[in-house]
């Protein structure tokens, strides 16, 4: 869904910045126990941050059980603790790497790359929580990357772009995201709105956006434009689509433009 040369420009720093810490989570952020071993014998055994720990295990015999009890012998300490058997992992590099095709999309590697760690779920463990989902830079929303493919295919038409304003008070803008798909709906544009656009109050100037979109890049077949309370609404909802539904009627969410595919799942 990546195109292999995206257009990346005029990003703001600040909203990018936002943006990253809002909706997603790096385990390097993470305090962790790196336990790397060999066949059971332990070669490293330490802390990300440097602390001590309490190493109450001198050998690897069932990595399930092992990286629970180092965990649980550490949890003051560490948010997670990561278990590697090091033959495991050259295989898992290996295997990802010969997998690669240089006709693919950046982002699909990538996701395989994650999905394959569920494979190697004695060689590579963490705890709490599979390596797959601790591992990397993840979204905090729980919505899969298959998920959002399948979205962007079904509502996205070719060749637009999609924008997301996010508000703080009535003219100051907290982060944006602007998304240009082309004819084969791969993100080949990635920027922000110009913050000098808003002025007064976004709620009237929602169109200006728009318009300033489609005149410096093309078609806008999505907008979705709201303040900081409205998005923890969303995220914190167990119901989100309901959610957003309530948003836009009480005009909270301004939805501006919306395509036709889209118009009848938001109400």
């Amino acid at each position: 869904m990546l195109h292999e040369n995206p257009l990346m420009i005029d990003i703001d720093v600040d909203q990018w910045r936002n943006l990253h810490d809002r909706f997603l989570e790096s385990a390097k952020e993470k305090r962790r126990i790196i336990v790397i071993h060999e066949g059971g014998e332990i070669l490293k055994f330490v802390h990300s941050n440097g602390e001590d720990v309490t190493k109450t295990i001198d050998k690897v015999t069932d990595p399930q059980i092992d990286v629970k009890k180092v965990y649980e012998d550490n949890k003051e300490k560490a948010d997670f603790v990561l278990m590697l058997d090091r033959k495991a992992v050259e295989r898992f590099f290996a295997e990802i790497q010969d997998s690669w095709s240089s006709g693919e999309d950046l982002d699909e590697y990538v996701y395989r790359m994650y999905v394959k760690l569920d494979e190697y779920k004695d060689g590579i463990v963490t705890y709490p929580g599979p390596a797959r989902k601790n591992l990397g830079l993840r979204w905090k929303l729980s919505i899969s990357y298959p998920q959002v493919k399948e979205l962007v295919q079904r509502y996205i038409p070719p060749n637009s772009v999609v924008v997301v304003g996010i508000f703080e008070n009535s003219n100051l803008i907290w982060g944006s995201l602007v998304l240009g798909f082309d004819e084969e709906r791969k993100i080949k544009l990635i920027t922000t709105i110009d913050k000098s656009q808003v002025i007064r109050d976004w709620k009237g100037e929602y169109k200006k956006f728009v318009k300033w979109v489609e005149e410096k890049f093309w078609k806008c077949s999505l907008g979705l434009f709201m303040d900081r309370g409205s998005v923890e609404m969303i995220l914190e909802s167990d119901k989100r689509l309901n959610t957003i539904r309530d948003l836009i009627r009480t005009g909270k969410l301004i939805a501006y433009p919306v395509p036709e595919t889209l118009k009848q799942q938001l109400g």
